[in-house]
């Protein structure tokens, strides 16, 4: 690939990357597809270029693209650039993201484990890539229910991270409010909304009011308000949400149908049986149109229907 492509794919690639990190997803594929025209196949640029977009498509809700593609380009750059290159790395936890985000949740945590060992190895224990991996594995216990392990990890990453990125950095926040999800299933709410309050008030002031990241911690903040009993302010916020997530997500997102199972249940709780089942009633189809009638989270929800009753 001559000099003049490899400049031009990544000025293509900075774009793209400046559309992702206002929340514009769908420009940022654009783009990345463009870039990755121009980068070609087996060479470092092409695989970030493609890591990157294995990264937006899981975002935008498109999980078995991105991981069909996941495999590829972790396979491909430890082919090419070897086990424990940077790219290699970035593309293993990018892959262990989307097996995450399909229920593969066995999968996503050896991937995740493969690369935090190496981050640890080769950048540090407190390097801000070694703290992205345990936030990611936290996460990923936390859903197969080990709930100490991954608890008394994020504690370590939210305790070092404000010194190490910045207390304003967007990993900061997500891992704020991933604390606070965690600290709420152990039952202390009062600090879970603390966490969930904090993460919001800064993604909000520094990422914008319709930013996935804010719009996240908005959801965690109003599901605590709703576990503490505050459930007409917790239907407010998440009515409110609801709207933003279909107009700058789509109806189908799994961030959108994570907000809408969230209001279901406050439905329910708040005794408006008729109006819980219906939003149920969308709520399971959008899903299986979305992530497919066999996810875990879409039988979940199936599930979930079927308590409500036939009204």
């Amino acid at each position: 690939m001559g000099l003049l492509a490899v400049v031009r794919a990544h000025r293509i690639g900075v774009r793209a990357k400046r559309y992702a990190g206002s929340g514009d997803l769908e420009a940022a594929q654009r783009e990345l597809e463009r870039a990755i025209a121009v980068a070609g196949d087996d060479n470092a640029q092409a695989i970030a270029l493609r890591s990157n977009l294995v990264d937006v498509r899981r975002r935008l809700g498109d999980i078995d693209g991105a991981r069909e593609l996941g495999e590829h380009v972790a396979e491909l750059a430890g082919r090419v650039l070897g086990e424990e290159h940077p790219l290699t790395l970035m593309a293993v936890n990018n892959l262990a993201l989307t097996c995450q985000a399909a229920g593969d949740l066995e999968a996503a945590r050896s991937l995740h484990e493969r690369e935090l060992d190496a981050c640890r190895r080769l950048r540090g224990p407190e390097h801000p890539e070694t703290l992205t991996s345990m936030s990611n594995l936290a996460i990923c216990l936390y859903h197969l229910g080990d709930l100490d392990a991954a608890t008394d990890l994020l504690e370590r990453v939210v305790a070092a991270s404000p010194a190490v990125r910045g207390a304003d950095d967007p990993a900061t926040v997500v891992a704020t409010d991933s604390l606070g999800a965690m600290v709420a299933a152990q039952g202390d709410l009062d600090r879970a909304a603390r966490l969930h309050l904090e993460a919001y008030e800064t993604a909000r002031r520094t990422l914008g009011t319709t930013h996935p990241i804010t719009l996240d911690a908005a959801v965690n903040l109003a599901t605590t308000q709703g576990a503490q009993g505050d459930l007409d302010g917790a239907y407010a916020r998440l009515a409110e949400l609801l709207d933003t997530s279909r107009r700058t997500r789509g109806p189908a997102h799994p961030d959108t149908l994570r907000v809408q199972e969230c209001l279901v249940e406050v439905l329910r709780r708040r005794g408006d049986l008729g109006a819980a089942r219906d939003m149920s009633a969308e709520l399971v189809a959008a899903s299986a149109e979305s992530l497919g009638s066999d996810h875990p989270s879409t039988r979940d929800r199936a599930a979930t229907h079927g308590t409500l009753g036939d009204g």
